[in-house]
């Protein structure tokens, strides 16, 4: 699996996934500070990168129909670093 990294998510959630093997980059690396939500989602389409986020928004972009390789959501605070690298 290869993933945009949000700008929001805690950096150990990078670093577990690369240890289990995941192409990871973030959005300091990928130059998407301050970006709006559709350029990340622009960047994720074009590298074929799944997106692990806490940002309910790109929920509704996938109702919208909006392409994307995947959203990996998780509700800020409702799980471990553990749980969400799992």
């Amino acid at each position: 699996m290869r993933t945009p990294h949000d700008e929001h998510v805690d950096p150990a959630i990078v670093a577990g996934l690369q240890c289990y093997g995941v192409d990871v980059t973030t959005t300091i690396a990928a130059a998407l500070c301050t970006k709006d939500d559709e350029v990340h989602l622009a960047f994720a389409n074009a590298e074929r990168r799944v997106i692990v986020t806490h940002d309910n928004d790109y929920l509704r972009f996938h109702a919208q129909g909006l392409l994307h390789p995947g959203i990996a959501y998780c509700p800020p605070q409702t799980r471990s670093i553990g749980q969400i690298v799992a």
